[in-house]
């Protein structure tokens, strides 16, 4: 299993997972809502930890036939908005960034998600600092849930999924 801690700031797409806090400031997950259509299974892994965003992890497994060269999944911090209004959160990458486009094929380098195999995506150290050193200061009061929204797959062929699991293609001429 690979593990991967590259991430991106996003916010509002709809949800696939969702966490709830408990008054000991755990996590505890509850269903996943992936379409059957969208080829993954996210797995949280830790998500009982007190130090939830230091620990949490993210396992994707690729449950379709072909290789996945783009992942973009995005943790929202449910309550927690900023001064125009939007959700806050984190966002969770595997893949070269180049891979988010569906103009571009892949390289012979360009990481992939092979079928039926899985990757780990953790919530980058220096981010999981700064979230946890401004809930402790109180800036943001702890959210009593997170969710985890599917923002992008890319097969890599000009195929995918994007927020709300639709899926794309390329239109043929």
């Amino acid at each position: 299993m690979k593990r991967f801690n590259t991430f991106r700031i996003a916010a509002g797409l709809l949800s696939c997972i969702a966490f709830y806090c408990s008054a000991s400031g755990q996590l505890a997950r509850t269903s996943n809502t992936l379409t059957k259509e969208v080829p993954i299974n996210i797995d949280i892994k830790k998500s009982d930890s007190k130090d939830w965003l230091h620990d949490l992890e993210l396992v994707v497994t690729n449950n379709g036939e072909k290789p996945i060269y783009y992942v973009y999944i995005v943790l929202i911090f449910d309550g927690l908005r900023s001064q125009s209004g939007d959700p806050m959160g984190v966002g969770l990458t595997f893949g070269s960034p180049r891979m988010y486009s569906t103009v571009n094929t892949p390289e012979k380098d360009d990481p992939f998600i092979k079928p039926h195999d899985k990757i780990t995506l953790q919530i980058p150290a220096g981010t999981a600092d700064a979230w946890a050193g401004s809930l402790a200061q109180g800036k943001y009061p702890t959210p009593l849930s997170v969710t985890a929204d599917l923002g992008w797959i890319s097969f890599g062929d000009s195929t995918g999924f994007t927020a709300g699991n639709v899926k794309y293609e390329k239109k043929k001429n």
